[in-house]
């Protein structure tokens, strides 16, 4: 399914902030009950890819983060 961008990140809630994570990286957050109902599938493709990702809630991703769970590795929040 092709999705517009715009069109996507319209639909999504105002009050958060969303990270775009994408394959493979966002399998590892599909274990938490959460995934399926805070975060937000976007596909698309070009002539060059295909592009599979999901918006996650980015207060989940410091969730993780803070408890060092091993799938954020591949996320660093820097504070200023």
């Amino acid at each position: 399914m092709d999705t517009n961008l715009s069109t996507l990140l319209d639909s999504l809630p105002s009050n958060t902030l969303y990270v775009l994570v994408r394959w493979p990286f966002f399998e590892a957050l599909k274990k938490y009950s959460w995934f399926e109902y805070e975060c937000v599938y976007y596909g698309t493709w070009d002539t060059e890819s295909i592009i599979k990702a999901y918006f996650v809630p980015l207060g989940r991703v410091q969730e993780l983060h803070d408890q060092g769970d091993p799938e954020m590795f591949l996320f660093t929040l820097n504070r200023a």
